[in-house]
């Protein structure tokens, strides 16, 4: 009896972390209103080291970065709340992704959310995100969604989804 209550606990806790939420687009906003500043100094910094496409939040610097280099990124991605580090994707030359958050929830959808910073704009614009789940395309296939919500100028928030 006190496996399957065991088992029944372990399920539980599963299911409740795969519904998890990532944060609104209005906390993205209004985290990135508050720290405008230090956005701009984290982009410019990455405008330093375009060699580098992955910038991991973690400890571990990028092969070929200097350890202080990577804490000075450390200490922004902290401070900004990106707790997935920066991006450059091949699809998005122009493009810097700072990734705030991430989930795989059971399903396998994944689904991340940041900002973004961008010399050319950006498609498809939305007016909220994040983006609505597609009930019946996750189950019935892969798939992949990107969408925009425009800050200011250059900044964006981003929600991308794929299943």
């Amino acid at each position: 009896m006190r496996r399957f209550h065991y088992l029944i606990l372990l399920v539980s806790v599963s299911l409740l972390g795969g519904c998890e939420q990532l944060p609104s687009d209005d906390a993205l906003s209004r985290n990135f209103q508050m720290h405008r500043a230090d956005f701009q100094k984290l982009v410019a910094l990455a405008a330093e080291d375009p060699g580098f496409p992955r910038i991991d939040a973690g400890q571990i610097p990028p092969r070929g970065m200097t350890r202080e280099r990577s804490a000075e990124y450390r200490r922004l991605f902290k401070q900004l709340s990106i707790g997935n580090g920066l991006n450059r994707y091949a699809a998005y030359p122009a493009a810097v992704f700072l990734l705030a958050d991430s989930r795989v929830p059971i399903g396998g959808k994944s689904q991340s959310d940041g900002y973004v910073y961008s010399t050319v704009p950006l498609v498809p614009l939305v007016s909220t995100l994040p983006l609505p789940a597609p009930l019946f395309e996750v189950h019935h296939g892969s798939g992949h969604r990107i969408a925009f919500r425009r800050l200011d100028g250059p900044w964006y928030i981003f929600c991308d989804a794929d299943w």
